[in-house]
C-alpha cells in the first residue's frame, strides 16, 4: 500500500516537471518568436523609412560688411533681434561722405558750364568767320572794280592803293578767326571727348551718392542678426566682416546618412524632421539633393588609410533636406540637432 503511495507521487512530480519544462519551452519560443518578428519589423520599417540622429539644421547667412569706412554712429537694432529686408542696422558718420557728395556735384556743375561755354565759343567762332568771309568779299570787290577804274583813268592810283590795303586786311582778319576756331575746337575737343568728360563727372556724382547712401547699412534680406557687438563710436573698415547674418526664408536640414542607406533615398522624397529641442513637434520636409561625395571626401585629413591596421568605416553622405513648413511657436536655430526620417514610400 505504501509503495503503491510513493510511486505514485513519483509520477505526479515527473508528470509537473515535464510540464514544467514544456511551459518554459513554449515561453522560450513565444518570446524567440516575438524578438525575430520585432527585428523583422524594424528592419523592414528601417528600410522603409531610413532615419538618421546625424543631422543639424541649416539656413543661409552672409557677414555684413560695411561697403564704406567711418565711425559708428547710431546702432538700432539689438544681438539675437528679427529684422526684416530694408531695416535698418547701423549707421556710419555721414558729413565726410556728403561733403565729397557737394564736390563731386559742384565738378559736374563746372564740366556742364565749361562745355557750354566752350561751345559758344565755337559757335561765336563760326560766326565771326562767316562775319570776316562777308567783308572779305566785299573788299574784295571794291578793290576789283577800282582797279578797273584807275587803269581807265577815272580813279587815282591812291584810292586803288587804299581798296587793296581793305582787302588784304580783310584776308588777314578772316585767317585770324579761323586760327581762332580752330584752337576753340581743340580746347573743346571732339563729341566722344566731351560726353567722357561728361560721363566721368556724372559717375563721381553717382559714386558719391551711393557712398553715402552706404553710411546707412540695411538688412539684405528677412533674417535674424547674430554675434552683433557694434557700439556707437566703433570705428568700421571697408569691407570688415562685422557680424553675421542668417536668412530666415529658408531652412533645411543636413542629414548626414550612412551609405548603406542612401541607395533607397531619391531627391523629392517626402521625409519628417523632429529637433531635440522641441521633441513635442514635427515638421514636414523634402529631400532636396544629395551630396556626391562624403563628408570625409574634402576634409584635410583623409580617410583613406594604407597602413595594415586597415578597419573599415561606414561613411556617411551629407543629405538635403528642406523643411517646408515652419511654426512661429517653433523658432528655428542654425545647428539644432535633428532626427530625419525618409519616407521611400511616398512618390517623389
Amino acid at each position: 500500500m505504501t509503495e503503491n503511495h510513493s510511486m505514485q507521487e513519483r509520477n505526479m512530480r515527473h508528470k509537473h516537471s515535464v510540464g514544467r519544462e514544456l511551459a518554459v519551452i513554449a515561453v522560450a519560443l513565444g518570446v524567440g518568436a516575438l524578438l525575430l518578428f520585432g527585428a523583422y519589423r524594424f528592419w523592414q520599417y528601417e528600410a522603409l523609412y531610413p532615419s538618421t540622429e546625424n543631422a543639424y539644421v541649416q539656413a543661409n547667412y552672409v557677414w555684413i560688411s560695411p561697403q564704406v569706412a567711418g565711425r559708428v554712429e547710431q546702432v538700432a537694432v539689438r544681438d539675437d533681434q528679427r529684422v526684416q529686408r530694408g531695416q535698418l542696422l547701423f549707421s556710419i558718420d555721414r558729413r565726410s561722405y556728403a561733403v565729397r557728395l557737394q564736390r563731386a556735384q559742384s565738378d559736374y556743375e563746372l564740366v556742364v558750364q565749361s562745355l557750354k561755354v566752350d561751345e559758344a565759343t565755337v559757335v561765336a567762332a563760326r560766326a565771326r568767320i562767316k562775319e570776316q568771309e562777308a567783308q572779305m568779299n566785299t573788299a574784295r570787290t571794291r578793290y576789283q572794280d577800282i582797279e578797273k577804274l584807275v587803269a581807265g583813268g577815272n580813279a587815282s592810283k591812291l584810292q586803288g592803293i587804299e581798296a587793296k590795303d581793305s582787302y588784304v586786311a580783310a584776308q588777314a582778319m578772316l585767317e585770324d578767326a579761323q586760327a581762332e576756331l580752330k584752337v576753340v575746337e581743340q580746347k573743346l575737343g571732339p563729341p566722344e571727348m566731351r560726353k567722357a568728360r561728361t560721363a566721368k563727372a556724372e559717375a563721381a556724382v553717382e559714386l558719391a551718392q551711393l557712398n553715402l547712401a552706404w553710411t546707412e547699412v540695411k538688412a539684405p534680406a528677412d533674417g535674424i542678426v547674430t554675434r552683433f557687438r557694434l557700439r556707437v563710436g566703433d570705428v568700421v573698415e571697408l569691407g570688415e566682416k562685422l557680424f553675421p547674418f542668417i536668412e530666415s526664408g529658408e531652412w533645411w536640414v543636413q542629414a548626414n546618412f550612412k551609405e548603406s542607406h542612401v541607395h533607397r533615398i531619391s531627391e523629392g522624397m517626402a521625409a519628417t524632421v523632429t529637433l531635440d529641442m522641441y521633441s513635442e513637434a514635427s515638421f514636414r520636409a523634402r529631400v532636396e539633393s544629395i551630396s556626391s561625395a562624403s563628408a570625409a571626401s574634402f576634409s584635410l585629413l583623409p580617410a583613406q588609410n594604407t597602413s595594415g591596421n586597415w578597419v573599415k568605416v561606414t561613411q556617411r553622405l551629407p543629405v538635403r533636406v528642406r523643411i517646408l513648413e515652419t511654426d512661429s511657436k517653433y523658432p528655428l536655430r542654425m545647428g539644432m540637432s535633428a532626427t530625419v526620417a525618409v519616407d521611400t514610400e511616398a512618390a517623389p
